[in-house]
């Protein structure tokens, strides 16, 4: 800089000398040229030859025209005998130097120095950079070039955070700017006898400045004293008809809660503060006055614990400037609205993205889950719902003929808590299961419950009255009230809700109070999952519901140690009943099945006008398509936006007709009140059967005739308004089956009267032996090096058993017994075995599976099935390594991973704190063996950072690392020097190149100590050394010199 300062004083007083020493050579050539006629010939050619253009002078002077003796001759500098003005180096140039633009300088000089740009434009007019005009900042108008106002901008404002058309502007001269400069200024406007007092840049008359009307004589007689009220500098003045000030009237102090507002011609201090806000059921918060700034949530009904309703939206409210304002969330519930009381009673409030199925934290902690278009026929919905779908089967057991039956394995699945607890479960997967909405009317579709098997005991099909009645509940429930009880500890308020749970030191606890748990197993609790089966247990947890594998897809046993009690459990079981079967005793069985599905709006459109009921609270689509399946939303994006009756003129219920079977090759004969088909059909062969409706329509049916539409037992449209519905069925045979429908449109006109659907399946002796489907795991697949035993599940095409064993032997040499649905049944369903298998060794584990139906016919032909025990995940790099010093706020965490079941590549997480894998935050660049994550504006001090890798098959892998930053983020600058025996070390808080030198030196003509780094090193062979560094845009670092 004080180089650049000192080329600048020179360039000026160059051109200042340069002017000077024309003039006077120009009067000396006057002079001389009177007196030309009586100077001999030979005399004036002896004077020219002495006289020369020097580049520049022994004195140091450039582009004098001078004795020639004057001229330094040496490092080739030139020396022309022509006049400067004809020298093509002395030629007049713009020179732009740094942020300067320095017009008609000769070319010399700017090329002499260092960093200059040489435009032939000698005005600099056209050079990019050098047009002038007035440059505005913190109220300073200064006339400068464009360059010189850019680089004040840069250092009042920081580059990139201001509009420079708003800095610099359009000016011819010096005067120009400053008379922008009073464009503001208020005064007396004199235009055609009128007087108004304003801003002179409103003046197309006279313009008084800093005067009012009343000292402007043409204006004194015309002005009304006293005229009205107003506003001016946050104080109630009086001012007279001509707009000019007058004496005050009362100061409106902002610090006692007073605000100057002007409504309707008349001005007044108003209280800031709100004297009474909106009361809101089940909120005890809400209501009552507030202070000018506080903020807090209002939930429609209830919040947490899933207990947000289908169309409910968080909403912020605050007290602002004496009223009250409402702000919206996002709709579906993507923003969740935190708040808290600081310990004066001050409320704050946030909205925080709801990110709760990317961050198993939110799940656990917030307990929000996120809506959907609920009223869209969405397979993406479908499956987001079928998660939460829970099968459950019960075990009776009868050890002989004398034996009473007794409860053997999943008893707790026949109790009203158990169906009241796997609803929940569902609706934690977004606007699903069973719910009210937020006029507290029941859904019409969302959850259905039936039972399968012959099995004893209760079979609860419906939710309890007292969880219903608690459904219907106002306020903050679960996670949402430990969120909101935080106060100050957690609203940092981040834009992220899973950084909010990072912030509570107590946040973990919750994970305990608020996942949802279904107990099975004779009272041992397991995450829930999609299928908490005896015979079916495909998952436990939902991240493994959507693999459809126990273990291989997330390592549930490492997650969850009672899981692996669960195993032991079940397969206690399985021998229990194989020891019965075997010893001639009998089983039953029984599977309560609660599938999840898309929540519906209540059929019909009675309550659509309560969308605009609260003025506080805006109408959407999403909250409107809640209030009824009928309800819809026009004039959106306008003021007058309404929630109407789609068609409130519907009263017919849908009509019926049979599906088309000329791709089954089946004929049907339509009878008064459905239809029959024809043809027999081939036992345990799947086969379709269904109605087509004229309209878009729920339709449910029942094995009994005369059931009312509400109390059918099983679903027929997958919750989702269709005009095709259909039953897949694979049923026993020489049987007559009846089903009986009924549908319902989505004004709620439903069928009157059952439509039945009749056929027959062949008669004759079963001889074929059943087959495998699928598997919940893949053969072949890779489980976790931690896991020794496995629950593999078998779906086959027909009720049976299934048996496996190391050994290739027939089914009845067998020794190990799953435990199956040995039951037919009329409605679909799957045909599930379970095998406990134990003792898997780390590689290749071979095992062969037979089945056989309960008529005793067993596959001949074993299927071989392989499971793969993977090498343990592990860490083998982490930077920034252990104990490292960091000499940059801006770092990358670099995690490199080998091993496992796919050769390192893994998905790592990371925290501050030792917590689970589920709670910490993904790396931004993972899946893969490399992991990157940056963090940056780290503050000075000491970090710890801990690190978990978890691959597909559940491996999970830790490692920590802690480092100490020992800068502040600045300015770019060299912040840190010191030696070592041989060694000078130079820090700087950017990376830069350096130069040195043991005096002294411009910048490029140095030693150079290290390129785009920011640790550099010098030999130590001075006493002084001078260091010079620039940034990578070339910008100088203040230097340093350096005493050793």
């Amino acid at each position: 800089m004080a180089e650049k300062k000192r080329r600048n004083f020179f360039l000026k007083s160059f051109i200042k000398k340069y002017i000077r020493e024309k003039c006077v050579l120009l009067i000396y050539l006057m002079i001389s040229l009177s007196f030309f006629v009586q100077i001999p010939k030979e005399t004036y050619a002896q004077s020219s030859q002495q006289q020369a253009c020097c580049e520049k002078t022994k004195t140091g002077e450039s582009c004098v025209y001078t004795d020639r003796n004057n001229c330094d001759n040496s490092n080739n500098l030139k020396t022309n005998y022509d006049r400067c003005e004809a020298v093509a180096y002395c030629t007049n140039v713009c020179c732009v130097s740094g942020n300067s633009c320095s017009p008609n300088t000769p070319k010399s000089i700017c090329e002499n120095l260092q960093g200059s740009q040489v435009f032939s434009d000698a005005s600099c007019n056209s050079v990019s950079g050098c047009k002038t005009g007035c440059c505005i900042l913190g109220g300073n108008y200064n006339f400068n070039s464009e360059l010189e106002c850019k680089n004040l901008a840069d250092k009042v404002y920081g580059r990139s955070n201001y509009d420079f058309n708003e800095v610099f502007k359009s000016a011819n001269n010096e005067l120009e700017c400053l008379d922008l400069s009073l464009k503001d200024e208020e005064g007396c406007c004199v235009d055609n006898n009128l007087c108004n007092y304003g801003k002179k840049s409103d003046c197309g008359g006279e313009f008084n400045f800093r005067k009012s009307c009343s000292q402007v004589g043409d204006c004194i007689n015309l002005c009304k004293d006293r005229d009205h009220k107003g506003c001016k500098d946050g104080d109630l003045y009086w001012f007279d008809s001509c707009g000019s000030t007058g004496e005050l009237i009362e100061q409106c102090n902002y610090d006692e809660s007073k605000l100057c507002v002007e409504d309707n011609k008349n001005a007044f201090c108003k209280d800031i503060n709100c004297p009474t806000t909106k009361k809101y059921d089940g909120l005890d918060y809400t209501g009552g006055p507030r202070e000018h700034g506080e903020s807090w949530c209002v939930y429609e009904g209830q919040t947490g614990n899933f207990r947000d309703k289908p169309g409910s939206i968080h909403y912020r409210f605050k007290c602002e400037n004496g009223e009250e304002i409402s702000e919206s969330g996002r709709d579906f519930r993507e923003e969740i609205c935190l708040q808290a009381v600081d310990k004066d009673g001050f409320s704050r409030a946030n909205p925080v993205r709801n990110n709760i199925y990317n961050s198993p934290v939110n799940s656990n902690i917030s307990t929000v889950a996120k809506g959907f278009e609920f009223w869209e026929d969405n397979e993406e919905n479908k499956e987001q719902c079928n998660k939460g779908t829970t099968r459950c089967t019960v075990v009776y057991v009868k050890e002989n003929e004398l034996s009473d039956w007794d409860c053997e394995g999943n008893c707790e699945c026949e109790s009203q808590e158990f169906i009241d607890q796997a609803n929940t479960y569902c609706r934690s997967f977004g606007d699903c299961g069973f719910s009210y909405n937020i006029a507290e009317e029941k859904g019409s579709a969302g959850l259905s419950i039936f039972w399968t098997g012959s099995s004893l005991g209760d079979r609860p099909t419906e939710l309890s009255q007292s969880y219903l009645d608690d459904l219907n509940k106002k306020g903050i429930f679960g996670g949402m009230e430990f969120l909101n009880s935080e106060t100050e500890k957690i609203i940092s308020f981040s834009e992220d809700a899973s950084k909010v749970f990072e912030a509570s030191e107590t946040a973990s606890e919750a994970l305990f109070y608020s996942t949802v748990t279904l107990t099975v197993f004779n009272g041992l609790p397991i995450l829930a999952g999609s299928y908490i089966l005896l015979t079916s247990v495909a998952t436990i947890g939902a991240s493994a519901a959507l693999e459809g594998s126990l273990i291989a897809a997330a390592g549930v046993f490492a997650a969850v140690p009672v899981a692996g009690w669960i195993l032991a459990a079940i397969a206690l079981i399985a021998a229990a009943v194989s020891s019965i079967i075997l010893g001639g005793g009998s089983v039953r069985e029984k599977t309560i099945n609660i599938e999840c599905k898309p929540w519906k709006a209540p059929l019909g459109g009675a309550n659509c006008e309560k969308c605009t009921d609260d003025p506080f609270k805006e109408c959407t689509e999403y909250r409107c398509r809640g209030l009824g399946a009928g309800c819809e939303l026009i004039n959106e994006g306008t003021t007058s936006v309404k929630c109407v009756d789609g068609n409130p003129n519907d009263i017919k219920a849908p009509k019926l007709e049979p599906i088309d079977f000329g791709k089954q090759k089946l004929t049907v004969k339509k009878v008064r009140l459905g239809y029959k088909i024809v043809e027999d059909i081939e036992p345990y062969k799947q086969f379709t059967v269904g109605v087509i409706t004229d309209e878009f329509a729920l339709c449910k049916y029942d094995l009994k005739v005369g059931i009312k539409y509400e109390d059918m037992g099983y679903d027929l449209s997958d919750s989702s308004f269709k005009k095709e519905h259909n039953l897949s069925l694979s049923l026993v045979g020489n049987k007559e089956f009846k089903y009986y429908v009924r549908c319902t449109d989505n004004k709620d006109n439903t069928n009157d009267a059952d439509y039945e659907i009749r056929f027959k399946t062949k008669p004759g002796q079963d001889r074929t032996a059943p087959k495998i489907l699928s598997t919940t795991l893949k053969n072949n697949a890779n489980i976790a090096n931690n896991i020794d035993k496995v629950l593999l599940g078998v779906e086959i095409t027909e009720p049976g058993y299934c048996r496996f064993d190391v050994r290739d032997n027939s089914y009845d040499k067998m020794t190990n017994q799953g435990i199956c649905t040995d039951e037919p049944s009329s409605i679909p369903m799957h045909y599930n075995c379970n095998l406990a298998i134990d003792k898997l060794k780390i590689g290749n584990n071979n095992f062969y599976i037979r089945c056989s139906d309960i008529k005793g016919n067993n596959n001949t032909q074993s299927s071989p099935f392989t499971l793969v025990r993977s090498n343990p995940l592990v860490i083998n790099k982490i930077e920034p390594k252990k104990n490292d010093l960091i000499y940059v706020n801006d770092i990358t965490l670099n995690v490199n991973t080998i091993g496992g079941s796919e050769n390192g590549k893994s998905i790592c997480r990371y925290s501050l704190e030792d917590l689970a894998y589920e709670q910490m935050t993904e790396f931004k660049v993972t899946d893969s063996n490399n992991h990157l994550q940056s963090q940056t504006d780290l503050r000075r001090g000491t970090y710890n950072y801990y690190v978990k890798c978890r691959d597909s098959s559940g491996n999970e892998a830790k490692e920590n690392t802690n480092f100490k930053i020992i800068l502040d983020k600045k300015g770019n600058e060299i912040v840190y020097t010191y030696k070592d025996s041989s060694t000078l070390y130079v820090v700087l808080n950017v990376a830069a190149n350096c130069e040195y030198k043991d005096k002294d030196f411009v910048f490029g003509t140095g030693n150079k100590m290290g390129e785009d780094t920011t640790v550099h090193t010098a030999p130590l062979e001075f006493n002084q050394y001078y260091v010079k560094c620039r940034d990578d845009q070339g910008n100088e670092i203040k230097g340093v010199e350096i005493n050793v």
